[in-house]
């Protein structure tokens, strides 16, 4: 059965039986254990949408196996926060979108309730700055993290206690190699390189981003621990110094600035990737 794009979400919440919530669970759980096959075949038990990126990032994590590596590990992780945060209906979820909304999207002063939720459901799915204000600024990585992980799933990726705090700064490209982009953090300075997992798709050298940097590997190199979102300098500059105001990181402020000055187009943050790694096929070995 084919629905049109902007009814899917409402498709799913109308037609999910308590069968689907179980396979869905069942999904959840076999991902906090590391067991992709598990919980891959309880994905397409239950309800759900053919070709999606979590469908995409089981597939994958299926075909690697063992040969997985820490960071992708750790990424997936990540993903899994979010999606346990939606599946026991968290609040900061809500909080997150209704953040979201505020600072990065032109709201009408009317609107249909059912239209609103459906716009708001979209954004909760598809939108990384609600992704990043749910998982990260208001904790519930951490949590995912600290309560729900398996422990021996944990010790695969050592490094995830880094990404739990890893702050969200304001970087420039300034050169690329064959597997690595040097950056620059624009409030000190710094420079160090990070490997390069598709951060670079969409932009170029001299371009801005915010983006979260942490160790690919225990002690190892660096990398952003997803693909960092593309903004002007300005807004960029003020989200490496603004403070936190009336619950809003500073972060969050600076690219509301950016929309309601014009600088940076409504809706920034909405887009859709691969969980793991824009370019990861392009590592793998041909089969």
């Amino acid at each position: 059965m084919r629905v049109p794009p902007g009814e899917v979400f409402a498709f799913l919440e109308a037609n999910r039986t308590e069968g689907d919530v179980a396979d869905m669970k069942e999904c959840q759980h076999a991902q906090a254990r590391g067991d992709a096959a598990t919980a891959l075949d309880a994905y397409r038990r239950g309800l759900h949408i053919d070709g999606s990126p979590q469908e995409e990032m089981l597939e994958t994590l299926v075909m690697l196996g063992p040969m997985a590596p820490p960071w992708i590990l750790a990424r997936w992780i990540v993903s899994q926060a979010y999606g346990w945060m939606l599946l026991n209906e968290d609040p900061r979820t809500d909080e997150a979108v209704r953040m979201t909304l505020a600072c990065c999207y032109s709201i009408p002063e009317k609107w249909d309730p059912q239209e609103f939720l459906e716009f708001g459901t979209s954004v909760g799915a598809c939108d990384w700055v609600a992704h990043e204000l749910a998982t990260y600024d208001l904790g519930g990585l951490a949590d995912f993290v600290d309560v729900v992980v398996d422990d021996e799933f944990k010790e695969a990726a050592p490094m995830i206690e880094d990404w739990v705090n890893a702050p969200l700064r304001p970087y420039r490209y300034e050169s690329s190699g064959e597997l690595a982009v040097r950056i620059s953090d624009l409030n000190t300075g710094e420079e160090l390189e990070v490997i390069d997992r598709g951060c670079l798709d969409g932009s170029s050298l001299g371009a801005v981003v915010l983006g979260r940097v942490v160790p690919a590997l225990p002690d190892g190199p660096h990398m952003f621990a997803s693909r960092p979102l593309a903004v002007d300098e300005i807004t960029a500059y003020r989200a490496g110094y603004l403070e936190s105001g009336s619950g809003f990181p500073g972060w969050l402020l600076a690219i509301g600035s950016g929309f309601h000055d014009g600088r940076i187009p409504e809706g920034v943050g909405r887009r859709t990737a691969h969980v793991l790694d824009d370019r990861l096929m392009e590592y793998l070995p041909a089969s």
